[in-house]
């Protein structure tokens, strides 16, 4: 069976492999963000074979391409309205704090390839890092432990533990002092 879209002629494989590609995760993202309940949302993650760490918070509004691929420590979270790209696979470590906006690529194109080929590698971000809102994170970066990256910041390289960075393009401003001993914990109830 084929399907005609804007003129092109596709048979249903690729109609569902290239059209509705995102449907999972534009499905999965909008009832996460009606679910009032933080244990809801990490139940339904890890029913998708994700590693969802006890006390993980996901707020409102948060947007995942795919839901699958995500590892999440215990007691992490991700603040509202932030957008996580799993399709490459996205790591986060304990007691880590995600600030609201933020996003999270693993998926990017080669701008100078002739072909403009798409490329990508996982995420990881490490145990007792604060990552202030509105930060961008791009493919196959690495934070380490106790990482601080300041709001606005473009992160295109890997961040050093207990640095501090901020900019665009983030570099080191200065280095993280504190002993790190905190627990982050939320009303697990209500996901507002």
């Amino acid at each position: 069976m084929l399907i005609k879209v804007k003129g092109a002629i596709l048979s249903v494989k690729d109609f569902i492999k290239h059209r509705l590609y995102g449907a999972p995760g534009y499905f999965a993202s909008n009832v996460f963000s009606l679910t009032p309940s933080f244990r809801l949302v990490n139940f339904l993650l890890r029913l998708l074979g994700n590693e969802i760490g006890n006390g993980v918070t996901i707020h409102h509004g948060v947007y995942f391409t795919l839901p699958f691929r995500l590892e999440i420590g215990e007691n992490s979270t991700v603040n509202a309205k932030s957008f996580l790209d799993t399709r490459m696979g996205i790591k986060i470590g304990a007691n880590t704090m995600i600030g609201r906006e933020s996003q999270i690529y693993t998926l990017t194109h080669h701008v100078n390839d002739d072909y403009f080929a798409t490329t990508g590698a996982g995420v990881e971000i490490g145990d007792y890092v604060v990552i202030f809102p509105g930060v961008k994170i791009m493919p196959g970066v690495k934070v380490g432990n106790g990482a601080v990256v300041y709001p606005g910041a473009v992160v295109c390289r890997d961040v050093d533990e207990n640095s501090i960075v901020g900019g665009v393009p983030a570099r080191v401003i200065g280095e993280r002092q504190s002993n790190k001993e905190y627990v982050l914990s939320y009303n697990m109830f209500w996901g507002v």
